[in-house]
C-alpha cells in the first residue's frame, strides 16, 4: 500500500483514472486531493475520505504522501514536477504527451536523469496486447528484427496549447508511437529518417544500434495517416526471429510462425491504465520494476524532430547516444 496526493481532476478522472484507482485500492490510497475546482475537490475528497489542500505545496510537504498523481496540468505548467523533485517524491504525469515535451524543454533539468521517478502517461506500453506481444517474444517469437506501425489521425497539427506550446511540438500518436517501437527493440536508436508517402502519410524511419547479443541492428517505420481508419487507430506488425505477430489496436493480436497460428481477443484482460498505475506504485515504493520517464519521452521528440529534419534535407539524421 502506498498513500497518495491527487494534484487536479482532469478531463480523464471520471473515464480512466477514477476507475483505475478504484481497481487499485489496495494498492494506492489517496490521502489527500487538490484541485482549481473548490467544489469537485471536495467531492472528490469525501468520496475518498481524505483532505482537501489549499495549494500545491500542501500536497508535496505533507508527510503521510509518498508519491503524486498529476491528473490535470492546465494551471500548473511544470510547477508540480519541480515541486516532486525538490521533495523526492515519485510523480506520475497524466495529461498530453505534447505538453509535457514543451514544458520539458523549458526545464532541460526535468529531462535529465533523476533520483525521483517521474513518470508519463506511457499507457501504450500497456495494453493488453502490448503485454502479451512482450510474453510471446520471450517465450516463442524471438527479438523483433522489423516493427512496423500504423497509426491513423483525424489531426494534422496538435492544437496550441495556453502553455505556449511551439507548433513543431510532434503529435501525441506519434510520441507514443516513437516511445513504443523504442521500448519494444529495447536497444538504442542510431538514425533517423523522414518522408511521406504518395497519399501524404507522414514516415519515421529508424534504424537501431546493434543489440549486446549480436545479429543484425532492429530497425521500425512509423507511418502516420492524416485521416480515421475503420479499422483501429493504429496497428502493428512485428517481425521476430522465429514468427511475425500482428497487434490490431489495445486487445487484439495474431501470430504465426513455421508450425501454428493464432488469434487472441485481450478484451478481459486489466486496462493499461490499471497496469500502468500499478508499475508506478511498485517503483514508487522503491521497486526495480523498469517504468517510463521524462527522458524517454524527450528522446521521442528528439527522434520526431529528427525525421523532420531529415524529411527537409533528404538525408539520414544521425542519432548520437545520450550519455
Amino acid at each position: 500500500m502506498i498513500d497518495v496526493g491527487l494534484i487536479g481532476l482532469g478531463p480523464e478522472w471520471e473515464s480512466r483514472f477514477r476507475p483505475a484507482l478504484l481497481n487499485l485500492r489496495r494498492r494506492m490510497r489517496v490521502r489527500v486531493v487538490q484541485s482549481a475546482v473548490g467544489s469537485l475537490a471536495e467531492q472528490t475528497a469525501a468520496e475518498w475520505s481524505c483532505d482537501v489542500a489549499g495549494g500545491l505545496a500542501a500536497v508535496f510537504d505533507r508527510s503521510d504522501v509518498k508519491a503524486v498523481l498529476i491528473l490535470d496540468t492546465a494551471w500548473y505548467g511544470s510547477v508540480p514536477v519541480e515541486f516532486a523533485c525538490r521533495r523526492g517524491k515519485p510523480a506520475f504525469l497524466a495529461g498530453r504527451l505534447s505538453d509535457w515535451v514543451a514544458r520539458a524543454a523549458k526545464h532541460p533539468s526535468l529531462a535529465a536523469d533523476t533520483e525521483t521517478p517521474l513518470m508519463p502517461d506511457f499507457s501504450h506500453r500497456y495494453t493488453p496486447a502490448t503485454s502479451r506481444l512482450k510474453e510471446l517474444l520471450a517465450t516463442r517469437l524471438g527479438r523483433p528484427d522489423i516493427v512496423g506501425v500504423h497509426i491513423h489521425s483525424d489531426r494534422a497539427k496538435p492544437p496550441h496549447a495556453d502553455n505556449g506550446q511551439s507548433p513543431d511540438v510532434p503529435h501525441d500518436e506519434l510520441l507514443a508511437a516513437i516511445d513504443w517501437v523504442c521500448h519494444l527493440v529495447g536497444t538504442a536508436p542510431a538514425e533517423v529518417r523522414g518522408g511521406t508517402t504518395s497519399d501524404g502519410a507522414r514516415e519515421t524511419a529508424i534504424a537501431f544500434r546493434r543489440s549486446a547479443a549480436g545479429g543484425a541492428p532492429a530497425s521500425a517505420k512509423i507511418v502516420m495517416h492524416h485521416a480515421p481508419s475503420p479499422v483501429a487507430k493504429w496497428t502493428a506488425e512485428v517481425r521476430c526471429r522465429r514468427a511475425i505477430a500482428r497487434l490490431t489496436g489495445d486487445s487484439q493480436i495474431e501470430w504465426d510462425d513455421a508450425t501454428d497460428r493464432q488469434s487472441e481477443s485481450l478484451t478481459g484482460e486489466r486496462a493499461d491504465v490499471d497496469v500502468m498505475l500499478d508499475h508506478f506504485s511498485r517503483r514508487a515504493v522503491g521497486g526495480l520494476i523498469p517504468v517510463g520517464t521524462l527522458g524517454d519521452l524527450c528522446r521521442a521528440a528528439r527522434l520526431a524532430r529528427a525525421a523532420d529534419e531529415s524529411c527537409r534535407s533528404g538525408l539520414a539524421v544521425a542519432i548520437e547516444p545520450v550519455c
